[in-house]
């Protein structure tokens, strides 16, 4: 909110005072690498708002930051938890949600496969439901989850094959 602006004969090197208000609770919020932000930037735009917009439906303590007994709140492994992007969700994170242009899916995608190829994000699954929306999508997880998801999905692959069989 801007609390001073100067008149409208006002040279360009005139003061503006702006006033910043941080939301309530945002001081617990995601974490983002603003130096790979930074690198991001200059090189896709797409893959920017791409990997922004990964980081923050995937902050939700009590399903995707859980307590531990100690009460440290962690990521969890369960790959369940996390959010589904719908391509709908993919093209207004990429393109922004009043673009009109035909889009490819290539093209709405490309941002979220270039961030997996360099190890910002895991895409552990492409075809992922969720049942409270009724929707299919990708299920993505922001880098500083993967260790722990990784380790959860091994476990579970691992129980199910001892288990085959009996």
């Amino acid at each position: 909110m801007a609390t001073y602006l100067p008149g409208k004969d006002a040279h360009l090197d005139a003061t503006m005072v702006l006033a910043v208000t941080v939301p309530p609770g945002a001081a617990a919020g995601t974490p983002i690498d603003t130096r790979r932000l930074a690198q991001l930037r200059p090189h896709s735009g797409g893959a920017y708002r791409a990997y922004i917009a990964v980081h923050s439906p995937a902050w939700q303590p009590g399903l995707t930051r859980v307590r531990t007994q100690d009460g440290h709140r962690v990521w969890t492994g369960d790959v369940t938890r996390y959010p589904v992007l719908t391509r709908q969700n993919r093209r207004d994170i990429v393109f922004g949600v009043g673009d009109t242009s035909n889009r490819t899916h290539a093209q709405m995608d490309e941002p979220f496969e270039v961030l997996a190829e360099a190890g910002d994000i895991y895409i552990p699954d492409r075809n992922a439901f969720d049942p409270k929306r009724h929707v299919h999508g990708w299920r993505v997880i922001p880098k500083v989850a993967v260790k722990v998801v990784k380790t959860w999905l091994a476990k579970r692959e691992g129980g199910n094959r001892r288990n085959r069989g009996r």
